[in-house]
């Protein structure tokens, strides 16, 4: 009984196995069903768009219409740099390119090269041309634009693609002016708009990061001279006060050009190169512009590699104006990638740049932070590549912040006059000349000017030419006193002050404020001179046809605060106060002495400027014009 009951149970035990794998055989029949099924209707929907809405008019007229209005198109291409082109040859004769379309479908390429003409307005193409799959071209120049096409049923081309793409094409050296001096050093400028030390430190923490950790210099005291980048960056660049080239080299800039460093170095037998972004600040509307413009253009390339012609008509601005792009990436990194390119195109010869960054930190609307990365990598790539080794990076911008809301803060009378400046020395001259790295470090605490800068750079040229080093000089200024200048690479005195180095009392930060009430008396005297200085001033602007200047008064006192001169003799009013009608903010600086009250220097519009003065014939009245429409005034056709 026993047997017959287990083989019962067996039996059971194997019908109900036989069900379960019936179960599981439907379910894998079903499953194979399905997805035979999907990739069926994958095969049908394919030929269909092959075979049959490829020649439906009606779709084709859409998606041309679609792409035709496209301002900004799929990924794209990607930039080379040179070096990736060139590899390990450095002649004429590789400077090519092979074009490469990335899909087989019938389609024609257009290059032209965009040529430096005239090079303070526009720029110029050269003729189309046609490439067909993994043809060569030449590079003619630095800069190339490409536009690729593809035809409709009706076999008419149609615009799929369009950016500028910027190359440093290599140029030949002249056997003399090879480098054959191992005191020839490289010198690279990357300069940031806008720019305190303060701001960098708080904004571009990845960067100031790779600083420390590589042992680059860092000066605290380093003081503007100028109000503006152009009075900050003249000295910077000629050793010269900025009046002097304003008197002599306005609308002749190309006249001066053997006044600036990149000609020293070129004479040197350096290749050169200078390139800044931002075009648009050489508006109407705009109190500055870019480093070189208006009255002060290159009407020929400056340096060998002048890239201000890539820029033109190609900048435009996103996200409510914070980035400015040039093609399909930003102005910036279009600057920064081309000055890599520049050092490992020269790297093995000798070169001098100067590369200049406005979108990054210039517009009240910037984020330097987005750039930190940016940076951080531009400079990591310079140090593994082994450029760094011979030559020398300055990192230098030209004032902090100018305008906005953070000048109504104490704390930005010291920001605005105090820019950054870092130094990366090459590992060649730590080695080979100890005392004057001595001075290089110890000056990271003394009071530095853009003159000391010029002088510094200076005699790396002069080691270039087996010079001897030129410790110290004076120029005039537009001063009574003498404007001292004096290379870095000696120690400079702890007791160096604003009056010997050619900073104006305006500009001068050796002294600590002392806030004062603005209720005080004495305070409130200084402010009601200035604001009658102001509207004295604004009886004699001139505007334009129907329009005049409003009425101007004094809305509110923000600040007062207050200094003594080295001698306890002077006392200077430092204030900020904002005037109707359109609460436009202004600082000024007011010496008294005894009961006499006089204006230091010119007054500064601190708030952002918006256009309200553009009615006013001189750029300079703008900050002080409220412009009013005159009323039953007709503008004259004659």
């Amino acid at each position: 009984m026993l047997k017959i009951f287990k083989l019962r149970r067996l039996c059971k035990r194997i019908k109900k196995l036989n069900r379960t794998s019936k179960v599981k055989s439907v379910t894998i029949v079903l499953t194979m069903a399905i997805v035979y099924a999907c990739f069926f209707t994958l095969i049908i929907y394919h030929i269909y768009h092959i075979t049959f809405a490829q020649h439906d008019p009606k779709r084709n007229e859409i998606n041309q219409r679609i792409l035709r209005n496209l301002q900004n198109y799929d990924t794209p291409m990607r930039h080379i740099h040179n070096n990736e082109i060139y590899k390990d040859y450095y002649t004429n004769e590789v400077d090519s390119i092979e074009m490469e379309e990335t899909r087989q479908d019938r389609k024609k390429v257009y290059m032209k090269d965009r040529r430096v003409g005239n090079t303070d307005k526009m720029a110029w193409y050269t003729s189309c041309k046609t490439l067909r799959n993994k043809e060569k071209f030449r590079l003619e120049n630095d800069f190339i634009n490409v536009q690729c096409f593809d035809y409709d049923t009706h076999n008419k081309s149609y615009l799929i693609y369009e950016d500028n793409y910027i190359f440093c094409k290599r140029i030949t050296l002249p056997d003399a002016k090879k480098n054959v001096n191992q005191d020839k050093y490289n010198v690279l400028m990357i300069g940031m708009d806008s720019m305190s030390l303060p701001r960098f430190a708080q904004t571009m923490t990845r960067t100031i990061n790779f600083f420390k950790s590589r042992n680059w210099q860092s000066y605290r005291g380093y003081n503007k001279v100028g109000d503006n980048k152009l009075s900050n960056l003249i000295p910077a660049l000629t050793g010269k006060h900025s009046s002097e080239i304003f008197k002599n080299c306005l609308r002749r800039t190309d006249r001066c050009n053997k006044y600036f460093l990149w000609s020293l170095f070129k004479k040197s037998g350096y290749v050169t190169a200078y390139g800044e972004d931002n075009l648009e600040l050489d508006g109407e509307d705009n109190l500055e512009s870019d480093t070189f413009s208006r009255e002060f253009s290159f009407r020929k390339s400056p340096t060998d590699h002048y890239i201000k012609p890539f820029f033109l008509n190609r900048e435009y601005y996103t996200d409510n104006r914070s980035i400015l792009c040039c093609g399909k990436t930003t102005s910036g990194k279009q600057i920064l990638d081309f000055a890599y390119d520049f050092a490992l195109t020269y790297r093995n010869d000798s070169f001098f740049g100067f590369f200049w960054i406005n979108s990054f930190s210039h517009n009240i609307n910037s984020h330097p932070q987005d750039a930190d990365v940016l940076f951080e990598d531009f400079f990591n790539r310079l140090f593994y590549t082994g450029v760094l080794d011979n030559t020398f990076i300055v990192f230098i911008s030209d004032h902090g912040i100018r305008f906005g809301k953070p000048r109504l803060q104490l704390e930005s009378y010291y920001d605005d006059r105090m820019p950054f400046l870092f130094f990366w020395i090459p590992n060649q001259f730590r080695i080979r000349y100890p005392a004057k790295l001595k001075g290089i470090l110890i000056n990271q605490f003394r009071l530095i000017t853009p003159y000391d800068l010029f002088a510094t750079l200076q005699d790396i040229n002069n080691l270039a030419n087996n010079k001897s080093v030129t410790n110290r000089g004076n120029i005039k200024g537009n001063y009574e006193n003498k404007i001292e200048r004096q290379s870095m690479f000696k120690i400079i005195s702890d007791n160096r002050a604003c009056k010997d180095v050619g900073i104006h009392e305006k500009f001068c930060t050796c002294h600590k404020l002392y806030p004062l009430d603005v209720a005080d008396a004495e305070g409130i005297k200084s402010v009601k001179y200035v604001v009658s200085y102001m509207k004295t001033a604004l009886k004699t602007i001139k505007t334009k046809r129907c329009w005049s200047c409003s009425n101007i008064t004094i809305q509110n006192i923000s600040r007062i605060h207050f200094y003594f001169d080295s001698n306890k003799i002077n006392l200077y009013y430092v204030i900020a106060f904002s005037m109707s009608p359109k609460n436009t903010f202004y600082e000024a600086v007011v010496l008294r002495n005894d009961t006499r009250l006089a204006l230091v220097g010119s007054i500064n519009l601190i708030s952002q400027y918006d256009g309200f003065g553009s009615c006013t014939m001189k750029r300079t009245d703008k900050i002080f014009c409220i412009c009013q429409r005159i009323y039953n005034c007709r503008i004259s056709n004659k």
